[in-house]
């Protein structure tokens, strides 16, 4: 599997891509912009390579050579409270630039993250964006706390995989239903968090350092990536042995 981390922060999508994968994940490159998020990607992924800002970034140089992902919590300052909720009119909605790599790099799989508020201010543009560009998508709120955290963090995670071939949704995995997939939580649920951040009453699966609030905030729960990566996991190992997906 080759992954494009874009909006990586410190990375978290890469670091449950090699809990799944291992060695066999490739991590062509990541974008991020804020300078200490950058460090801590490197330290914790050395040799990989920093794409630069994505509105700079050409997403034909990207090759691909395989089953690949590209990954994103695009920013989400324009659908959430604090960021005044200003939606497509904010500057900093830069959906349109993720969608741009997208059809450029062509990649099989797309996995990416955003708060609840965008449900009411452009999650259907962004299917549409997707399925315009020869993708078949499903979205599930999933919360931090089904997997063990103490704190709801409630997110949409939107999933996207080509269906020139007509295969189905991811969730026809697990069932014909969300609600199949919803049931696979349990076997990826978190029975201990082993590291404690020192704020009372916070739980984010990072230990906590002042200068890295910022930095956890815009973070997502790696448990929940690493149920999602395994489903795909599943889903690639079938076609690989040729056999129709919804058998199971």
């Amino acid at each position: 599997m080759q992954l494009i981390d874009l909006f990586s922060g410190f990375g978290a999508f890469s670091l449950a891509g090699k809990q799944v994968w291992g060695d066999e994940l490739e991590i062509l490159g990541f974008s991020e912009i804020e300078e200490y998020p950058i460090k801590v990607y490197q330290k914790n992924f050395p040799g990989v390579k920093s794409l630069g800002d994505i509105k700079e970034l050409d997403g034909r140089t990207i090759n691909f050579s395989g089953p690949s992902i590209i990954t994103g919590g695009f920013p989400c300052p324009p659908f959430s409270n604090a960021g005044h909720r200003k939606g497509q009119a904010d500057d900093r909605f830069i959906w349109p630039e993720m969608v741009r790599i997208i059809s450029e790099a062509k990649p099989t799989w797309v996995v990416a993250e955003n708060v609840l508020g965008i449900i009411s201010m452009g999650i259907d543009d962004c299917l549409a964006d997707l399925g315009c560009q020869g993708y078949e998508t499903e979205l599930f709120v999933l919360p931090a706390c089904g997997l063990g955290a103490i704190h709801k963090r409630n997110r949409i995670f939107l999933i996207a995989h080509t269906n020139g071939n007509g295969e189905p949704a991811l969730f026809r995995l697990f069932g014909e239903t969300p609600k199949g997939f919803m049931d696979s939580v349990d076997k990826y649920r978190i029975e201990n968090i082993k590291d404690k951040p020192r704020i009372p009453g916070m739980d984010d699966g990072f230990p906590n350092r002042l200068d890295q609030i910022k930095g956890l905030g815009n973070s997502i729960y790696v448990p929940i990536l690493i149920m999602i990566f395994e489903c795909i996991k599943q889903i690639e190992n079938i076609k690989k042995k040729g056999a129709p997906i919804n058998t199971l």
